[in-house]
């Protein structure tokens, strides 16, 4: 019996895949513990107030997938060469960094809640911020000027 699952084993396998020995058979241990992964992972969709979490962190990818690509096509038309052909990407960046910060602050100022409740360290302050906004003007900036180069 061995023989012939290992016979119609070998047939079905992919090209490539190494044939099926006896000691490549099925492990119960393994089986199981992948299903307890599985029903686990399962069983958090059953969670509402989890399933909740991760349709607004899903909204919340989609959106910025959406308004990114709206900024990609409004940045192509603004620099291609055969639209606007405006000169100037770097300041278009400072102008997006205008606009960003003026709607945080307007977001703070609607809804205190998003407030922090007490003011970062300047230690946090230069490794956990400046960092993140360093990187987001270097993402616009270079983003206009290779828009600005490529088209």
């Amino acid at each position: 019996m061995q023989h012939e699952y290992t016979e119609l084993a070998d047939m079905a396998r992919a090209p490539g895949r190494p044939a099926v020995t006896a000691e490549s058979t099925y492990d119960p241990v393994t089986a199981s513990a992948t299903m307890q992964r599985r029903h686990r992972v399962a069983g958090l969709l059953d969670d509402p107030e989890l399933r909740k979490h991760a349709l607004v962190v899903v909204t919340y990818v989609l959106l910025w997938y959406t308004f990114s690509g709206v900024l990609s096509v409004y940045n192509k038309w603004l620099f291609g060469a055969s639209e606007r052909d405006f000169p100037f990407p770097l300041f278009v960046g400072s102008i997006h960094m205008v606009v960003q910060y003026t709607l945080a602050t307007a977001c703070i100022w609607m809804f205190p809640s998003l407030r922090p409740s007490q003011s970062p360290t300047w230690r946090v302050y230069l490794t956990r911020v400046v960092p993140c906004g360093i990187a987001s003007a270097l993402d616009i900036g270079l983003s206009n000027i290779s828009l600005r180069t490529i088209t």
